[in-house]
């Protein structure tokens, strides 16, 4: 089965390894995540497969000091209309 990647990194892209969730500083060890999947889809039998690395931008958050994140985060314009393409590709719609 093969899947097709709908969201790959581009060679701008960093993943940050911090020892402790969310804690990060000049020295949080840091890999380059060009070509990594952020998400990818596959149809298997007469059934629809979608396939994340994060669900933040599934999501409208708030964090501890206000911050907006996800679909809520100023920058994300498109995440619910994405969302909303990935739950029709899914059932069959598109």
């Amino acid at each position: 089965v093969d899947a097709k990647p709908i969201i790959t990194l581009g060679d701008d892209m960093v993943l940050l390894l911090p020892v402790e969730a969310w804690r990060f500083s000049p020295s949080t060890p840091r890999l380059s995540a060009e070509g990594m999947l952020q998400g990818a889809t596959l149809q298997h039998g007469k059934g629809r497969v979608a396939v994340f690395g994060e669900a933040g931008m599934f999501s409208a958050q708030i964090s501890s000091n206000g911050g907006r994140m996800g679909m809520n985060h100023p920058d994300a314009t498109d995440n619910a209309q994405f969302a909303l393409n990935v739950v029709h590709w899914l059932t069959g719609l598109y």
